[in-house]
């Protein structure tokens, strides 16, 4: 929120609005580091880190390389690309614990670059046009342990996310020293469901959209028969008399005056003093000086 600009983000608006949670954690997440720093929400920049990070990056890679493994079934298959698994594995995991989350995410997300540029390099759709199937089922296959790995990284951040990967590659919960090891030949994998959709601009805008006036939907005063309003506001007008009870309190208040004002002039000599009259209007008489106790008293 922004107090001088009078913008916020209302998480439960957020939700209302059917927003995915985990577009936000991980938004979130790219913001932070090891100081302790103010975040700004961008939308645009918000939208884009989801659209072409996680879903362009991370669950393309899903997407794309499950289509080239018949049945779901791994094969054997070799690296593609110079990517140290147990180096990156090694290296999120320490910058999460020095909180670090947005050079962990950056990393995470250069290994997907890595292997999005590998799958393309290899070209698995020419390879199965020339009746190379079982190359680009390796191709595939390469590409899905990879993702597996992407997933356990991703974990501590998107943990609905990498649960729906989970169920989709038929593995275990994953953690820091199981995703080292690789899924093993012949594993079969579900069938591919979309695991995220895009950020959609209409929902940025309705996100963002001020709340209504109290009474912008109220309908507009209807107009009184004819004359009955001005003759009610005329004699509305004429009625504005002070009413009896008003006026007897006035009578009692200026009478109280007066009767004080008497008992003053009259009060005998010995009191010489005003704080020798209470509050409710009689007069008491002390010989000589007041009391100490009576001094505060008054």
């Amino acid at each position: 929120m922004s107090k001088s600009r009078g913008t916020g983000l209302d998480p439960l608006k957020y939700l209302s609005l059917g927003m995915n949670p985990e577009w936000l954690r991980y938004y979130l997440a790219a913001k932070l580091n090891g100081r302790n720093e103010d975040i700004d929400f961008n939308p645009e920049d918000f939208m884009a880190r989801v659209n072409s990070d996680l879903v362009g990056k991370y669950v393309n890679i899903a997407s794309r390389a499950v289509k080239f493994v018949p049945g779901g079934r791994l094969v054997a298959a070799q690296p593609l690309a110079p990517l140290d698994v147990q180096g990156l594995l090694h290296s999120v995991r320490s910058l999460y614990e020095a909180r670090d989350y947005a050079k962990a995410l950056r990393e995470i997300m250069a290994a997907a670059d890595q292997v999005n540029a590998a799958f393309d390099a290899a070209a698995p759709l020419k390879l199965a046009k020339e009746g190379k199937g079982e190359q680009a089922a390796a191709v595939g296959s390469w590409c899905l342990q990879m993702f597996r790995v992407l997933t356990a990284c991703l974990k501590p951040v998107l943990p609905e996310l990498a649960a729906q990967a989970e169920a989709f590659l038929q593995c275990e919960p994953l953690d820091w020293s199981d995703a080292v090891r690789p899924l093993g030949v012949g594993h079969q994998v579900g069938e591919y469901k979309h695991l995220m959709q895009r950020v959609d601009v209409k929902l940025l805008d309705a996100l963002f959209e001020p709340p209504a006036e109290a009474g912008a939907g109220a309908p507009p005063p209807q107009p009184s028969p004819a004359g009955e309003g001005a003759k009610r506001s005329q004699g509305a007008r004429t009625s504005r008399r002070p009413s009896a009870s008003r006026t007897s309190r006035r009578s009692t208040c200026a009478s109280r005056r007066s009767w004080n004002a008497r008992r003053w002039r009259d009060r005998p000599s010995c009191c010489s003093s005003r704080w020798t009259w209470a509050r409710a209007g009689t007069a008491t008489c002390f010989p000589g000086s007041l009391p100490p106790t009576s001094r505060k008293t008054w």
